[in-house]
């Protein structure tokens, strides 16, 4: 279905709806996670550091959950996937990270943990991460009695080996993403072809079933599938005697050799247009004129045929008023006791009567 790799399919505007899913769906436990992990670090810490450096921090950490919290809430209730969502996520993180700078202690752990966390959105770990490791690693690497260079050595081989795990985790999840982008856009596009197709399949169904003309659809034995009201009409019958049925039971039998020529053809892929007469419950017989094409399913194989009928009664009705008339006609002409002609462009009789006939010596037949 895709040209491209996953990866190059996916836009901006998708990966930005993913990674605010994540977001969304992380939040409440991440946020959860940082009240636990607070407690605990305020528990140990509290008789060596003391309410004058812990009571600052909790309170910085703990208006920052509540922006991210707030942040979380209302995204969800307004369901919006744009990037200033993205943005406010990020600002929440990195106003996250500005309150655990104040402790610097046990800040390592953290960082190395928000780094993995924050996988989907790297962005947001960073962010977080640089207003933590910055005092620290100033003080680890500063001058002075309070400097740790080893520590901080292995404050930065901590945070270097989370950054490869999370950058394995991301590309992991932005395979996944794509996965799952790909398959929604399958789904939609497989629900988008179902609906125009039942969209199609209802204009159909409407057209035939009130159009004029008789719609008979039978299979390759030639039994009924489906009609419309018309076509029980000019069958003189009701759907239900119809459906199952061979179509030659309703055929005159004078006409049955018409009819298995066509079927005949149509087997072959070939349409046809013929002329039959429909037998009817009362014993009348109703000509009509049908027009078939064979059908096929998908796959090309034959499964049928259909067939439009149109009544012809109308049209012999009127061909025999037209003879009728045409008879009272020519009796009047040849009652007429004078001499009448008829001649076309070149001059050439179309009709005598009969006292020019015998004037002329010859019969009208010759005449004409």
């Amino acid at each position: 279905m895709f040209s491209r790799a996953p990866d190059a399919r996916l836009d901006a505007a998708a990966l930005t709806t993913a990674r605010l899913w994540l977001h969304r769906r992380h939040a409440p436990t991440s946020i959860v996670a940082t009240v636990g992990a607070c407690a605990l670090l305020a528990t140990l810490l509290w008789p060596a550091a003391g309410r004058a450096v812990l009571l600052p921090w909790v309170a910085a950490v703990t208006l920052a959950l509540v922006l991210r919290t707030v942040v979380w809430y209302l995204h969800r209730r307004q369901g919006a996937h744009e990037r200033p969502w993205l943005a406010a996520y990020r600002v929440a993180f990195a106003l996250h990270g500005v309150a655990w700078s104040l402790l610097v202690l046990g800040t390592a752990s953290v960082v190395a943990a928000s780094i993995v966390s924050t996988a989907h959105d790297r962005l947001s770990g960073v962010l977080f991460a640089v207003p933590v490791l910055v005092p620290l690693l100033l003080r680890c690497f500063g001058a002075g009695a309070a400097a740790e260079p080893g520590v901080g050595a292995l404050v930065l081989l901590l945070v270097g080996m989370m950054s490869a795990v999370a950058r394995r985790t991301a590309d992991a999840m932005r395979t996944g993403e794509a996965l799952e982008l790909q398959a929604r856009m399958r789904a939609d596009e497989a629900e988008l072809a179902r609906r125009q197709l039942a969209d199609q399949h209802h204009m159909l169904s409407q057209l035939m079933r009130t159009t004029s003309q008789g719609y008979w659809f039978i299979d390759r034995e030639g039994r009924t599938v489906d009609l419309n009201d018309a076509m029980c009409t000019l069958l003189g019958r009701p759907r239900e005697q119809v459906m199952g049925r061979l179509a030659r039971d309703f055929i005159a039998p004078a006409d049955l050799p018409v009819l298995d020529g066509a079927l005949q053809a149509r087997q072959q892929g070939e349409r046809s247009a013929y002329e039959v007469r429909l037998q009817r419950p009362d014993s009348t017989l109703l000509l009509c004129h049908n027009n078939a094409t064979p059908l096929y399913d998908a796959a090309g194989g034959a499964i049928g045929s259909v067939g439009l009928w149109t009544d012809l009664s109308a049209r012999l009705a009127a061909e025999r008023a037209l003879g009728a008339s045409e008879a009272r006609s020519r009796a009047l002409l040849e009652a007429f006791p004078g001499y009448i002609s008829m001649l076309d462009s070149q001059l050439r009789y179309t009709f005598v009567n009969a006292r020019l006939a015998t004037l002329l010596g010859r019969p009208a037949q010759q005449l004409v």
